[in-house]
């Protein structure tokens, strides 16, 4: 895979948003089973994920976006991305959004629900870009609503997403 922002920053829809002055890309070096999962020309090509933190104290309204450029490794069936794939692909960019932000505080956040819609197929092959945004932290808890759109902005899958901070550890 090339460097994620060279690579997208080519893409008329996604250089637009790697412009904006608050986004920062998000690099984690952990390992991650869907990413290493999804690593190949046939099902991710590449990806890049920006964020960008809001002025709200505790995260609420911060967004984050990861652009992917996807193939026919994804589709289910006739070309169509995989419902699985892209109930996978919520969770990441919502949990994803959470750890860009710090708001597990160290802890850790686990996915506590994932409320999946979805209103139209997803072709299989050409850029994507999902959306996160942090809608309510309250405690140990973070509400996050997400989308994903095809190359054309068409609004294909939405999500709803709770998670919870793991407890500290008192060892």
């Amino acid at each position: 895979m090339s460097t994620p922002l060279s690579y997208f920053q080519s893409i008329p829809w996604c250089a637009d948003s790697l412009k904006h002055p608050d986004f920062r890309l998000h690099s984690s070096s952990e390992s991650n089973p869907f990413r290493e999962a999804t690593k190949s020309n046939d099902t991710v090509k590449d990806r890049a994920f920006i964020y960008r933190a809001s002025q709200n104290a505790n995260g609420a309204e911060s967004e984050g976006f990861m652009m992917m450029e996807v193939g026919y490794g994804i589709s289910g069936r006739d070309g169509i991305a995989h419902g699985g794939f892209l109930a996978t692909l919520m969770d990441e960019v919502t949990g994803g959004l959470i750890g860009a932000l710090a708001l597990d505080h160290g802890h850790g956040m686990r996915t506590a629900s994932l409320n999946i819609s979805y209103h139209k197929p997803l072709f299989a092959r050409g850029y994507i870009i999902a959306r996160a945004e942090v809608t309510k932290v309250e405690r140990r808890k973070v509400w996050v609503k997400a989308d994903i759109r095809d190359a054309d902005g068409n609004i294909c899958t939405t999500a709803e997403a709770l998670f919870v901070m793991n407890r500290p550890s008192h060892c």
